[in-house]
C-alpha cells in the first residue's frame, strides 16, 4: 500500500510541476512577443454655420454651410424653425411653420420639430434652400408680432449608425436621410 500511495504522490507532483512549468512558460512568451497596441484617436471637427436671407420683414432663405477648414469633416445637419408671436416681450402664442413652407425635395421634415438635409453636407458647401416660400415677419391685429427663430446641428456622417442613435433617423444605403 506504502507504494501504490507514494506513486500517486509522485505522480500528483509530477502533474502540478508540469501545469505550474506550462503556465509560467506561456505567460512568460505572451509577454515577451506581444506589441502594445496603440489606441490613435483622431479629433474632428465639426463647424457649420445657419444663413438666412432677409429682404425687409421677409425670410426668403434659410441655408446650413459646413464651413472650409484642414480639420473639419463632412456632416449630417438637421434645422428647426422655431416662432413665436410676441406682445410686450411676452410669447403670447406659438406659431408653427406649415408644411408647404419646406422644400422636400432636398429635405425631410421629422417627427421630432426638425427638419433633416437629405445628403451629406460636404466641408465647403451649403445646404440649399430649406424655404419653398418666404416667410413674412407680420404683426396681427392684436400688436403681438411673429418672431422667427432657427437653429441646427450637426452631426459627422460617419458611422451611420451614430445618426441613428443620437437622431432616430435613418440612412439609406446611398447615404441620404430617410424618416
Amino acid at each position: 500500500m506504502k507504494r501504490s500511495y507514494r506513486k500517486t504522490l509522485v505522480l500528483l507532483i509530477a502533474a502540478a510541476m508540469l501545469l505550474t512549468m506550462s503556465v509560467g512558460s506561456t505567460a512568460a512568451l505572451l509577454q515577451v512577443s506581444s506589441d502594445p497596441v496603440e489606441n490613435v484617436f483622431m479629433a474632428v471637427k465639426v463647424d457649420t454655420k445657419i444663413n438666412e436671407t432677409f429682404n425687409n420683414s421677409e425670410k426668403s432663405s434659410i441655408t446650413v454651410e459646413n464651413k472650409q477648414a484642414d480639420d473639419n469633416m463632412d456632416v449630417y445637419v438637421r434645422v428647426a424653425v422655431v416662432g413665436n408671436w410676441v406682445k410686450g416681450g411676452k410669447i403670447v402664442e406659438k406659431w408653427t411653420l406649415p408644411d408647404d413652407y419646406i422644400n422636400t425635395t432636398n429635405w425631410v421634415i421629422g417627427n421630432d420639430g426638425f427638419y433633416y438635409y437629405k445628403q451629406v453636407l460636404e466641408v465647403g458647401t451649403s445646404t440649399e434652400n430649406l424655404l419653398a416660400k418666404t416667410i413674412t415677419q407680420a404683426t396681427r391685429a392684436d400688436d403681438a408680432k411673429l418672431e422667427v427663430t432657427v437653429v441646427h446641428q450637426a452631426i459627422q456622417y460617419l458611422p451611420t449608425s451614430a445618426v441613428k442613435e443620437a437622431w432616430g433617423v435613418n440612412v439609406a444605403t446611398d447615404g441620404t436621410i430617410r424618416k
